[in-house]
């Protein structure tokens, strides 16, 4: 990563989540790699629709999922 890369990242960082959101999605947009990239987000949103309107799966919170990735994360490490 160049210095000037770095930068821009750390002051990324800084920013509330839905500004780093916003700025992530316009990175993505101008991205050549932006089409099958959505292509395939897409299709994993349909099934975990599916999912979800079937019984196999179920909502979680969106703090007890992030929690549970941390706790996955620390056991992990």
């Amino acid at each position: 990563m160049t210095k000037s890369v770095a930068q821009l990242v750390e002051l990324a960082q800084l920013l509330p989540r839905e500004e780093r959101n916003e700025l992530i999605e316009a990175l993505l947009e101008n991205s050549p790699c932006a089409d099958p990239l959505i292509e395939e987000q897409m299709r994993t949103v349909e099934i975990r629709i599916g999912n979800i309107a079937d019984g196999t799966s179920e909502l979680v919170p969106e703090e007890a999922a992030h929690q549970q990735v941390l706790d996955s994360l620390r056991s992990a490490g």
